[in-house]
């Protein structure tokens, strides 16, 4: 039902559904509280171009712009 997007914005879905999941139930605001703001994440993926705009080698544009916030 999602198709506005690239095989590039399905790759980064799988991780975001992750991080939402740690936001709202797996104490992502406490956390950043005890730990001054920043919670380091070590993500998973064979998705080259997703590593590369997570790292910031690559501009993300369009919708996955919207994503990487």
């Amino acid at each position: 039902a999602y198709n506005t997007g690239t095989v590039n914005v399905a790759e980064l879905k799988a991780l975001l559904h992750g991080l939402m999941w740690l936001d709202e139930e797996g104490g992502g605001p406490d956390l950043r509280r005890q730990r001054g703001g920043m919670i380091n994440v070590h993500l998973i993926t064979d998705s080259e171009i997703t590593v590369n705009q997570g790292n910031g080698k690559y501009a993300a544009k369009g919708v996955t712009r919207i994503l990487w916030g």
